[in-house]
């Protein structure tokens, strides 16, 4: 029984790989295909699942994408990154609020900038914009953002937010910030 067990994992281990490689590549049609053909053969798994929803999701599939991340969640060991995909899922249909519930769960997985600054877009687009800049800031603070182009980005919404609730020195300030980058050819 426990050989049975293994290839069974082997097995799935393989289907896996292939998919998550086929994702890496920008692929998506292709690892879509792989895990259709084994989800509609009954095979049960979270990853299986996690990235079948995924695949579904970058292929614009949102119904199915959101059942199988929901799935997925369901078992006991599954993978954070799940949180993440529906965070983008919710983000990318406009349902701002799902977007933050998710989000705000893989913060406590692995902390980013950029999960931060997707928290603060749908904060801002719900009109929360108080706690928009907090994410943002925090977005801001936390030095690890990977291009001096997407910084650019984090202090261009925080100024647009700071506008909005009648802020105008420091949005004049952030677009300073910006202004400077971009003269340096920070970015």
């Amino acid at each position: 029984e426990l050989n049975k067990f293994y290839v069974e994992n082997k097995y799935i281990n393989n289907i896996l790989l292939k998919s998550k490689s086929f994702l890496s590549k920008n692929e998506p049609q292709k690892a879509y295909t792989l895990l259709y053909n084994e989800i509609s053969n009954n095979i049960i798994h979270p990853d299986l699942f996690y990235l079948y929803g995924e695949c579904c999701r970058l292929l614009k599939k949102m119904e199915e994408s959101e059942k199988y991340l929901l799935l997925s969640l369901n078992f006991t060991h599954c993978s954070p990154y799940v949180m993440y995909s529906l965070g983008l899922l919710y983000n990318e249909v406009h349902q701002w609020k799902y977007s933050n519930i998710f989000l705000k769960r893989f913060l406590s997985f692995s902390e980013g900038s950029y999960i931060r600054y997707l928290i603060a877009s749908n904060y801002h687009q719900m009109n929360k914009d108080l706690k928009a800049v907090d994410q943002i800031t925090k977005g801001i603070e936390s030095n690890d953002i990977n291009s001096k182009h997407l910084l650019c980005d984090y202090y261009y919404l925080r100024a647009e937010i700071y506008k909005k609730i009648g802020q105008e020195e420091l949005a004049l300030k952030d677009t300073e910030v910006i202004s400077y980058m971009k003269r340096k050819e920070v970015i």
